[in-house]
């Protein structure tokens, strides 16, 4: 478009000039034809006087004509001189302008075909688009035909379903009525229970010691521990031979975690009756709280000997072994365990801290994981947190920690979650600096927070072979530290 700009531009002032010249010409004739003869011959004689007065005059003036012509001739070339100085800084100026508007006209010729390029794909993809519609709403109306099909089968199939299903809805009816009768004898009985519990409490000394024992069992599930107690130490007064009364006694001081009182009941049970292997089971899980292993392997061994297929003593001897370091003769107990319980959530957690105290994090992984698919209890949740932390799996491992944290669980078990937690944030190069104030106020709080058995060796073995920074890793020692009271909770409240 420019470009005819400029043509037609070069146009109009070529035809301006022939029109000014063509103008010019016509009055120079109008000029010629009002002339006449007679004016004309006037004209000539005037004209010759004036030749002759010229001539006259030209000897005297041509000097002063030479000087004049040297004079005009001076200014000429000068003129000549300004203009083509002007003539060359113009030229070149106008040549790039005009070059210029050239390329930019040719880039505007490109930008419009590449816009109708453009407007051409954009009109096939508006086709594509139709059609692609075109086509899904075709499949729309077969879709809802063969929905119409499918309500009429499954209108078919339900009318035929229920006719099958009407007689067994009578039977089912009769059925139910009769476990309601049941269970209405079962709540009668239970609150016969209840009621006779109530009448039982409000007896004087008619009570025998039988029914002091089992009234004590009813209170030790109900965790009422005075009430057990009171009722525990009242079968003994009245029947002191009876090994059951101090093992159920020990019993309750061994869940209130009061392991002097407890160890007491269960050795006197055991000079009444030394041949119970729950008992030298339960006096060897006391004397391993309170880290006494010798004895508690000692009664341990006891108990297997005595009942060779005890489970339960086999897989505390195998956690005990491990506490001594003892690993192959843990393995060995806590695979016989296996053999006679393959579903035990204990056995499994065993397994889990035997892998993971070799160092075999996957293996402990995958057995924390069995053990929680079976019962999910907070200590294996703790023990699954770091046994991720060590693999570096961050992301699981603050999953479980938080997952106990926020579980309405004791003081141990918050304290410990949290301690992962800080120790997640130290190695996943996070803030842990508000995590670890509040780990300060929990073990602040509870003044009677003992980390018990818990083993921070594994988790300060496996990040010393991560090549994990030295200032890291005293970090971390610093936090066990805290754990482990051996530093004060105000140094990091401070």
């Amino acid at each position: 478009m420019k470009k005819i700009a400029y043509v037609f531009s070069l146009c109009f002032l070529l035809a301006m000039f022939v029109f000014l010249q063509f103008g010019w010409a016509q009055k120079v004739n109008k000029k010629i034809d009002n002339t006449t003869p007679q004016n004309t011959s006037q004209r000539l004689a005037a004209i010759d006087g004036k030749l002759a007065t010229i001539e006259n005059q030209q000897d005297t003036n041509i000097n002063d004509q030479k000087e004049y012509v040297r004079t005009i001739l001076s200014i000429s070339g000068n003129t000549v001189k300004f203009v083509g100085t002007v003539a060359a800084i113009l030229l070149p100026l106008l040549i790039f302008l005009i070059g210029f508007q050239v390329l930019k006209s040719n880039q505007l010729e490109n930008e419009i075909k590449e816009a109708k390029e453009a407007k051409k794909g954009i009109e096939k993809e508006y086709e594509e688009i139709k059609h692609v519609r075109a086509e899904s709403e075709r499949l729309a109306l077969v879709l809802k035909a063969k929905i119409d099909t499918l309500q009429d089968v499954v209108a078919e199939l339900a009318t035929n379903q229920i006719q099958k299903t009407t007689a067994k809805v009578a039977n089912l009816t009769a059925q139910t009525e009769q476990v309601l009768a049941e269970i209405r004898t079962k709540d009668d009985e239970l609150n016969k229970s209840i009621e006779l519990m109530r009448k039982l409490e409000t007896l004087d000394l008619t009570l025998t010691p039988s029914i002091y024992l089992e009234r004590g069992k009813i209170y030790l599930e109900q965790e009422n521990w005075d009430k057990a107690i009171e009722n525990f130490n009242s079968a003994i007064k009245l029947e002191p031979g009876n090994h059951l009364h101090y093992f159920h006694r020990g019993l309750t001081y061994h869940r209130m975690q009061k392991y002097d009182e407890a160890i007491k009941d269960y050795n006197k049970s055991l000079e009444i009756s030394p041949t119970v292997p729950a008992t030298h089971a339960n006096l060897a899980n006391c004397y391993r709280n309170i880290k006494n292993y010798p004895l508690a392997i000692q009664h341990l061994s006891t108990a297997i000997d005595m009942r060779p297929r005890f489970e339960f003593a086999l897989s505390a001897r195998a956690e005990t072994y491990m506490l001594l370091n003892k690993y192959k003769l843990a393995f060995k107990d806590f695979t016989e365990a296996e053999k006679l319980n393959s579903k035990s959530y204990q056995i499994k957690t065993g397994f889990g801290i035997y892998y993971a105290k070799k160092g075999n994090f996957d293996n402990a992984i995958k057995y924390y994981l069995q053990a929680l698919a079976i019962k999910p209890t907070t200590s294996t949740k703790l023990n699954l947190s770091e046994a991720y932390l060590c693999t570096k799996d961050f992301i699981n491992a603050e999953k479980y920690a938080n997952d106990v944290f926020i579980s309405p669980s004791n003081s141990y078990d918050k304290i410990m979650s949290q301690y992962l937690i800080v120790v997640i944030a130290i190695l996943n190069n996070k803030d842990s600096s508000q995590a670890l104030r509040s780990l300060a106020l929990l073990i602040k709080e509870d003044a009677g927070f003992d980390p018990l058995s818990w083993s921070f060796e594994e988790l300060l073995t496996c990040v010393k072979f991560q090549n994990i920074p030295s200032e890291t890793i005293k970090s971390i020692e610093r936090v066990i530290g805290l754990i482990k009271k051996e530093i004060e909770p105000d140094a990091f409240l401070g």
